[in-house]
Formats: structure tokens, C-alpha cells, sequence
């Protein structure tokens, strides 16, 4: 059965998750939740910030061995206390 993650001969597989570092960058149109563009001395240990936008691959390439990808962000949002 397909589409409740990925499963082969009825045994649920885990997905491999692989970080990579990326550089995020505002605009004038980028919106901030929870915190200020002027200042991030808002932030605590254990916050979380998210980044909604573009990603664009180094060279048109998504690869760490390449360099990290540019996300332009349209929304910067604080999560306190690392909460979604």
C-alpha cells in the first residue's frame, strides 16, 4: 500500500533526513511574526525561527559539496520555545 509514507513488502521504511546548512536572505516584501527585523535580541535558547520562501541552489545545483542554498524569505516567523 503507497502513500502513507514509504513501505516496501508491508514494512514501514524511514526516511533518510539530511541537514544542510543554508543562507537566508530578506527584502523589503520579507514579513516578520513574533519578532522584529530591526533586532533579534528577542531571541531566547530554545526558540525557533522558520524561513518560508525560495530556494535557489548554488550553480543549479542542490548539493552541500557544492555550497549552501540561498532561501529568500517571504515570511520569518518566531516559534518560543522551539513550538510549531
Amino acid at each position: 500500500m503507497q502513500g502513507a509514507g514509504l513501505q516496501a513488502a508491508g514494512t514501514l521504511l524511514a526516511a533518510q533526513v539530511t541537514y544542510m546548512q543554508s543562507i537566508a536572505q530578506t527584502t523589503a516584501q520579507t514579513t516578520y511574526q513574533g519578532l522584529s527585523p530591526d533586532s533579534f535580541s528577542g531571541l531566547a535558547l530554545g526558540d525557533t525561527v522558520s524561513v518560508n520562501g525560495w530556494v535557489f541552489p548554488q550553480n543549479g545545483i542542490l548539493d552541500p559539496a557544492v555550497g549552501p542554498p540561498m532561501v529568500v524569505a517571504q515570511t520569518v516567523s518566531l516559534h518560543p520555545g522551539g513550538m510549531f
